[in-house]
């Protein structure tokens, strides 16, 4: 099966749309939520056609954030 992903698209690029990210965070959070459903992976990460690779998932039960390291690059904590 081929990849959707070319060669290039797998360096990290700088981000197109942080409102994109944030708004993909709520939405998976709300899809968890309403099937009552948790992630439980290591190393999930998460790459975006038009920004390349953006950080790695993580559901923290009631966030879900993108992280990179022990920084939080998005959440979908709302404010």
């Amino acid at each position: 099966m081929p990849s959707s992903f070319k060669e290039q698209d797998l360096t990290q690029f700088t981000y197109t749309s942080k409102d994109n990210v944030t708004l993909f965070c709520l939405e998976l959070r709300d899809l968890l939520d309403k099937y009552d459903a948790k992630l439980y992976t290591d190393g999930c990460e998460l790459y975006l056609n038009k920004s390349g690779f953006v950080g790695y998932v993580e559901d923290n039960i009631e966030t879900i954030d993108i992280i990179e390291g022990d920084k939080v690059l998005f959440t979908s904590k709302r404010i």
